[in-house]
């Protein structure tokens, strides 16, 4: 017995044995597919926060450029407000330098106007006053409204005249009496026979073009009414002035088949 015992326990342990390996082999199977398992969740889990943070950085990079884009197109439209505002006081500048150069050589040949820098109109005074009822003007009004033609011209033909004067506005005025309508056919009378004693001046073919090209005819009526009926009765000259981005060219004058013709109006 004490030689079998020892035998059969070698054999046990050998019979048992295949048994143990099988199951390690198994749990270390087990062990690298759960590491695999790890390892490719892992992959996964970096390429997914990679993916993220690139994202991220693409949106950043997105929104940092629309930033960059807004404050670029900001920056551009302060400078054009800014380049607008200087030709805009550049502008301003120079219709002050016209008023004051018309101002200047009226007063040195003694015509009796006033400009008006603010509404850019000019008054001829008393001169250029009319009766209750009439279109007629005097011949002081007339020989002062043909002295003024000069200059308007001289004016016109300066750099900052050249460059910004527009047109010439002759507007007639009446007072508050009478209708409304008869007021338009009265006003737009006064306006005419202020015209007609402006082409009454001596004047060469070209000058007298450039002249026609400058006037307009408006008919004001009660739209400015003074503080007498008196100094309502009157025509006054608006000057307008270019806008910025207007064209210097003059205006298109077509020529009349019958030329520059007569006054329709009785001036006498």
């Amino acid at each position: 017995m004490a030689r079998i015992l020892p035998l059969i326990r070698r054999r046990t342990e050998t019979s048992e044995s295949p048994f143990w390996i099988s199951y390690a082999d198994l749990m270390t199977a087990l062990v690298m597919l759960f590491m695999v398992v790890m390892s490719i969740s892992m992959v996964t889990i970096a390429v997914q926060a990679m993916k993220t943070r690139e994202q991220a950085l693409d949106e950043t990079e997105r929104a940092m450029e629309v930033r960059r884009l807004a404050i670029e197109e900001r920056r551009l439209a302060m400078e054009e407000r800014q380049l607008r505002e200087k030709a805009k006081m550049i502008r301003d500048k120079e219709i002050l330098t016209v008023l004051d150069l018309l101002a200047s050589k009226a007063e040195k040949r003694g015509l009796d106007l006033t400009v008006n820098r603010a509404t850019h109109t000019i008054s001829f005074g008393e001169k250029a006053r009319f009766a209750h009822d009439s279109f007629l003007l005097s011949a002081s009004a007339k020989k002062g409204l043909q002295a003024f033609v000069p200059l308007l011209l001289e004016v016109r033909a300066s750099e900052a005249g050249h460059r910004w004067l527009k047109r010439v506005h002759i507007e007639g005025y009446t007072d508050e009496t009478g209708t409304y309508l008869y007021n338009v056919y009265l006003s737009l009378n006064r306006a005419q026979a202020v015209v007609c004693a402006l082409f009454a001046t001596d004047l060469d073919p070209q000058r007298r073009r450039k002249l026609r090209s400058l006037l307009m005819i408006d008919g004001a009526t009660v739209t400015s009414i003074k503080k007498t009926r008196e100094e309502s009765r009157r025509v006054e000259v608006r000057l307008e002035f270019r806008q910025l981005g207007d064209k210097e060219e003059p205006l298109p004058v077509p020529e009349m088949s019958g030329g520059l013709g007569q006054c329709a109006i009785i001036m006498e």
